[in-house]
């Protein structure tokens, strides 16, 4: 019995101390195991958390030349590219954002204009070029006097009228502070009319019907004044274009004034020549010297001989002509209109592959040969500079 009773006391003494000790159930314990459950070697590690060295290392905070360098702390570069981190409808670092007026997006002007900014981008520092599409020269003249377009698209007649108050609609407000760059396309105003209307002068066109243009146009606008001036009076079908050349293939009006290309056919001239024959009226010396010394601004261009079949073009027609130009308002920096207006005339290439037209053609030459509209300060600057003769009546009041 007492060897039972000695024998149970080893037991239970056996028990409790395997208890105390952990080792009555090895899987619960695995846990509890400090180096399975936090190991926190890799996410405590104050060198791969943070990595503050750069940041906050004792010895960069104290050290005076580190901490007081003030080019790393104030640079001015540092907002630049904020600036033009939204691309060209951004303004410019310094402010200059340029808004440029154009036609049609897809027309063969709002082409060119499209290459000239372009051109322009890269080409003046510092300074971003948008266009803006607006229409008509006469759309761009009330953009750019309500501030919204610096520089614009137009046409050298329509821009001058409106900059002495011969436009209507600026009779009481002439728009006096318009300055021009460059002109670009030359056009001449084609008197078309039909062979059997018997019209072969320009008087003779009294009392017919006849439609001075397309409605809004430069040289609707150029027909009415001369031919009023002249006491010439046509029974005036106005319309746009495509009503103008139904107008004339029905035989209901005589004929009509389009601007055309000087040395290749009007796609739409030769149209109506398939539906009657026509020819183009010449203006003879007396009548254009009459109107000049009303309109002393206006200027005549001659079309080729051969340009269009027909004996009446063996000889060259002369007839009134403008040209499509680029302009701007006193408002335009000197330096700005002076850099815009040499780039582009020394410009060979990216303009002509936009409007093949310019090829071989000297851009200041033609300018000088159409321009009324005196040139800003900087595009005077830039003609003289390359060898151009400016003429006292293009320079203007603020370049004197």
């Amino acid at each position: 019995m007492r060897g039972l009773s000695f024998t149970v006391a080893v037991v239970l003494l056996a028990s409790a101390l395997t208890l105390a000790c952990g080792g009555g159930s090895a899987a619960p314990a695995q846990p509890a195991q400090p180096a399975a459950e936090p190991k926190p070697a890799a996410e405590t590690k104050p060198a791969a958390e943070a990595k503050p060295a750069a940041a906050a290392k004792p010895a960069a905070e104290t050290k005076p030349a580190v901490e007081a360098k003030p080019a790393a702390e104030t640079k001015p570069a540092a907002p630049v590219p904020q600036a033009t981190a939204a691309g060209a409808a951004a303004p410019s670092p310094d402010g200059r954002r340029i808004v440029f007026g154009t036609s049609q997006l897809s027309s063969v002007y709002g082409v060119y204009t499209a290459a000239v900014v372009n051109l322009l981008n890269k080409s003046v520092p510092g300074v971003s070029l948008t266009l803006r599409e607006e229409g008509g020269p006469i759309n761009n003249l009330r953009r750019a006097r309500a501030g919204e377009v610096d520089l614009a698209l137009g046409s050298e007649l329509i821009v001058y009228k409106a900059s002495v108050g011969d436009l209507k609609g600026w009779e009481n407000n002439p728009q006096s502070d318009v300055r021009g760059l460059w002109g670009f396309d030359p056009a001449a105003v084609a008197f078309v009319v039909s062979e059997r209307s018997g019209v072969k002068t320009i008087p003779d066109l009294n009392g017919k019907a006849m439609s001075p243009g397309g409605q809004g146009t430069s040289n609707e606008t150029l027909t009415v004044d001369v031919m009023e001036h002249l006491g010439i009076k046509p029974q005036w079908q106005r319309g746009g274009m495509t009503d103008m050349t139904e107008a004339f293939k029905d035989r209901r009006i005589v004929g009509y004034t389009k601007a055309t290309p000087l040395t290749r056919p009007d796609p739409l001239i030769v149209e109506s020549a398939l539906a009657q024959p026509i020819r183009i009226l010449s203006w003879p010396d007396e009548l254009v010297k009459k109107a000049q010394a009303k309109y002393p601004y206006l200027k005549t261009v001659q079309i080729p001989a051969g340009v269009y079949q027909g004996d009446w073009n063996k000889e060259p027609i002369t007839t009134w002509g403008f040209v499509t130009n680029i302009w701007t308002t006193t408002k335009l920096p000197e330096d700005l209109a002076y850099q815009f207006t040499k780039i582009v005339l020394q410009d060979k290439t990216e303009q002509v592959a936009a409007f093949p037209a310019l090829k071989d053609v000297d851009l200041g030459k033609l300018t000088l040969e159409h321009a009324a509209v005196p040139f800003h300060k900087g595009a005077l600057k830039a003609f003289r500079e390359l060898g151009y003769n400016v003429p006292k009546e293009l320079v203007a009041t603020e370049a004197q």
